[in-house]
């Protein structure tokens, strides 16, 4: 059998490479820190906001449809999103839909003495009926209704992205959330590293305790995805 000419075995290789080693590198990237609450916690470096991106993974026994009902519903934000303690909803399409987007500007209550963040966000919301999955990108945008203030909170970044999955054969609920922020001002990088896994932690459990309080209604849009 004749062999392949030089070139082209480099060339083979080269696209081999270009397939395999991102998948590997992606594979390894992140870095286990802790399980608290249930909450598994991982980091890697930051692909566009601040140093370090943050992974939280959770599953507990509460069915996608309640999980879902509180998810999507902007007045309960405050509910489980961890320290917002104000928002302020600028434009918002029907929710009632398989994918829609909203906009809005919220504050965090940060602890002394770290000054207060504010954000405007825009969240795209998607259903994957096939997957039996909802996800959500929630990413910093500026937008002219709310200019920074300068007043009461130092204007902050911050990118989000929520996949929550329905698991077969039992009422269980996978909720993983991606997060990259950019908290500007004068925060050390060593604060927000100690203090930085309290937002998935929190935010995740939040969600699960809320969407289990008596008197939720599911939503029908993923009923029967656990089947």
């Amino acid at each position: 059998m004749k062999a392949l000419p030089t070139t082209v075995s480099l060339i083979s290789l080269a696209i081999l490479s270009s397939i395999l080693l991102p998948a590997i590198a992606a594979a390894e990237e992140w870095k286990f820190i802790e399980q608290r609450d249930g909450v598994v916690i991982y980091e890697r470096k930051a692909d566009k906001l601040g140093n370090h991106a943050l992974r939280g993974v959770l599953e507990s026994d509460v069915p996608i449809e309640k999980v879902i009902s509180i998810f999507v519903d902007p007045d309960e934000r405050p509910n489980w999103v961890y320290r917002v303690a104000e928002q302020e909803m600028l434009e918002a399409e029907d929710n009632q839909g398989d994918i829609w987007s909203e906009r809005y500007w919220t504050r965090l209550d940060m602890p002394f003495p770290v000054s207060d963040r504010d954000y405007v966000l825009m969240s795209l919301y998607e259903f994957h009926p096939d997957d039996k999955k909802v996800t959500a990108s929630v990413q910093s945008i500026t937008d002219p209704r709310k200019p920074q203030s300068g007043g009461c909170c130092v204007r902050a970044e911050s990118n989000a992205n929520y996949t929550i999955t329905a698991l077969p054969g039992q009422e269980r609920t996978r909720i993983e959330v991606i997060v990259e922020s950019d908290l500007k001002g004068r925060v050390s990088d060593g604060l927000i590293r100690r203090a930085g896994p309290d937002w998935p932690v929190h935010t995740l459990k939040n969600l699960m305790e809320r969407a289990r309080s008596n008197g939720v209604k599911g939503d029908h849009r993923v009923q029967g995805w656990h089947q």
